[in-house]
């Protein structure tokens, strides 16, 4: 009887799939990208009133967030508040001098919260990267801290900008270091609205690194080069560039093809869209433009 019961409900299974929209079996074949939010973006509200913001965000339809520091809370109280609003805690942007002092123990860290992946926030242009004097040193401390996240079943993700866009011999200094460290070292964290200011198109990067992508941070803006692009990184401005035109946007609400971007990310075996947005713009509070990201985002996805 109960192999008849399991034989019958085997058929009914297969009918179903037989049965189905193609479109509808492929989607439960291959479950849609999840949307975060780098909690960067919501720096300033985060010190103030930490679950405040996690609950806001979990109420918005954020499905998990990109740390970048615990707020003055312990990373198990983190934890706790993320998974009392249904956050998933992704991955961490971590710096290198901070993971090569104890790269074991940084990995267990992130590992007991979860993470799947940890981000080298950015590297100095004239030390670390490709044909500067220290990136032999660079990739041997890349290499070091992969190896302990790898134990831990973390991917080690670079953080992008502009500047690894520059061309040595002509060839990208990113596509260089993440030659130079293979895939099985070191992937890509692209952020849109840096590769298109370095004139990329982020469509087109995430198209031909399939793979390394596994995360993408979806940053929008209007305007040109300048101002105040890399706050993030301590550096009021970049050299040589000065704008007063140069605005954060929400994601879908600037300059770049939010459909294209994100049907890009799809095809390239990205699992996870970051939303992020360093400055809040044109009156709106910093959770209005998260709160606004997320509900440009989830029409798009609705699309693809």
């Amino acid at each position: 009887m109960r192999k008849l019961l399991l034989f019958f409900l085997a058929a009914l299974f297969l009918t179903a799939c037989k049965s189905a929209p193609k479109g509808e079996a492929k989607a439960a074949a291959k479950p849609a990208m999840k949307v975060g939010i780098q909690l960067y973006s919501l720096r300033g509200d985060c010190e103030k009133d930490l679950e405040g913001v996690l609950k806001a965000l979990g109420e918005a339809g954020y499905d998990g967030v990109e740390l970048a520091g615990f707020y003055q809370y312990s990373p198990e109280e983190f934890k706790a508040l993320c998974d009392k609003y249904g956050l998933k805690i992704i991955s961490a942007h971590v710096g290198r001098d901070e993971l090569i002092k104890d790269p074991e123990g940084q990995a267990k860290l992130y590992a007991s919260l979860g993470c799947k992946y940890i981000a080298l926030p950015w590297a100095d242009r004239k030390m670390d990267l490709p044909a500067a004097p220290g990136y032999n040193f660079y990739l041997d401390d890349l290499r070091k801290i992969s190896e302990a996240c790898q134990k831990e079943g973390i991917k080690l993700l670079y953080h992008s900008h502009d500047f690894e866009f520059e061309k040595l011999e002509g060839k990208d200094l990113i596509d260089i270091l993440l030659d130079d460290c293979g895939k099985d070292v070191l992937k890509s964290e692209l952020d849109t609205c840096w590769c298109h200011v370095a004139g990329t198109d982020p469509s087109a990067f995430l198209r031909s690194h399939k793979g390394l992508c596994p995360l993408v941070h979806f940053k929008d803006y209007v305007g040109t080069p300048g101002g105040n692009m890399y706050a993030l990184i301590g550096k009021a401005e970049k050299e040589g560039a000065k704008s007063e035109t140069f605005e954060y946007r929400p994601v879908g609400e600037g300059k770049l093809d939010l459909a294209d971007m994100l049907k890009a990310a799809k095809e390239s075996g990205t699992k996870w869209v970051i939303v992020e947005q360093d400055e809040p713009s044109e009156g709106m509070t910093t959770f209005e433009c998260a709160k606004s990201s997320i509900k440009n985002v989830r029409k798009a996805l609705k699309n693809l």
